[in-house]
């Protein structure tokens, strides 16, 4: 999105989501600078040299919360991420990108249905049905897994998808976006967790202290070709892979990774997406017409964030 960054690179691979969230998405340079003033008055440090004498493991107990975001200075990022990219004023490149089934956190607290119902209609309005129909909640376990998506999907998944569509239909390449869902061995608590696509894409499993299955050294190698080749072409076909279609937002296809299937499939959550996409634009945030306000916090209420 930095126009500092033109003509430095002809491709890009994202794989940790995206700024295309509206909370969060960023900050003036002076409202900045007083959220770091006011956290420097907060645990009483005169200097930034001050801070750096702090043993790490203190600074970080004291920083965790400090809200760090994006900050549109003016000159780094002259705008938000969403106004470069729907004036066509990104850095216009081929993009390979995606998320993994299980990414994001768990959230804190886990209210029980009648509360979850309550919370919806609350912090998500007119839209608390269709929140509830996207993200169930008629059990604990149900909750814990809903707010877990929503988590996931704000975060990570909703971002890569908005970054697929707007790119597509803003600028003048293709994107190529994934889904990994291979849960490694032993890692059934935590699925297909945030970064565990990594010794996969790259083909270095034997980094990992796993008991990987050769199905998983053959998911190395055909992952590692599909990067290798978009590195090399900015396409990552090629003669021993499936065939990975560019994204296209009127069939919502993505390319499934896992074991037993690298196949280009329909998005399976397009229904959460959907409703992120109407509460941002009912809050005056549309990946399609693109406004901003910084004073949203419904999506972080609801995951507890």
């Amino acid at each position: 999105a930095s126009p500092l960054a033109k003509g430095l690179f002809k491709k890009a691979i994202a794989e940790s989501g995206a700024m295309f969230s509206a909370d969060g998405n960023g900050v003036g340079l002076k409202t900045a600078e007083k959220n770091g003033e006011d956290f420097f008055k907060k645990i009483n440090a005169a200097s930034v040299e001050a801070l750096r004498k702090m043993p790490a493991d203190s600074l970080q107990k004291l920083a965790a919360s400090f809200r760090a975001s994006p900050v549109i200075d003016g000159y780094v990022l002259p705008k938000d991420v969403y106004a470069i990219f729907n004036n066509d004023e990104q850095n216009d490149v081929v993009v390979l990108t995606g998320w993994n089934g299980d990414d994001g956190f768990p959230s804190g607290n886990i209210p029980d249905a009648k509360k979850s119902a309550e919370d919806a209609k609350e912090k998500s309005g007119a839209l608390a049905d269709e929140y509830l129909k996207a993200f169930p909640g008629n059990t604990n376990d149900e909750i814990s897994k809903s707010l877990f998506a929503l988590n996931r999907d704000n975060l990570f998944a909703w971002q890569a998808y908005t970054w697929a569509r707007m790119e597509t239909a803003k600028g003048h390449h293709n994107v190529y976006v994934y889904m990994f869902n291979r849960t490694s061995p032993g890692q059934e608590k935590y699925g297909a967790f945030h970064s565990s696509e990594i010794p996969f894409a790259l083909n270095n499993l034997h980094t990992w202290n796993l008991n990987f299955t050769d199905a998983d050294k053959r998911l190395a190698n055909i992952m590692s070709d599909y990067w290798v080749n978009f590195a090399k072409t900015g396409n990552p076909n090629g003669a021993s892979v499936s065939e990975w279609k560019p994204f296209r937002a009127s069939e919502n296809k993505v390319m499934v990774l896992d074991i037993n299937e690298q196949t280009m499939k329909p998005i399976a959550v397009k229904d959460q997406f959907d409703f992120i996409d109407n509460i941002k634009a009912t809050c005056g945030v549309s990946s399609n017409n693109i406004s901003i306000s910084r004073n949203i916090k419904m999506l972080y209420n609801l995951t507890g964030f």
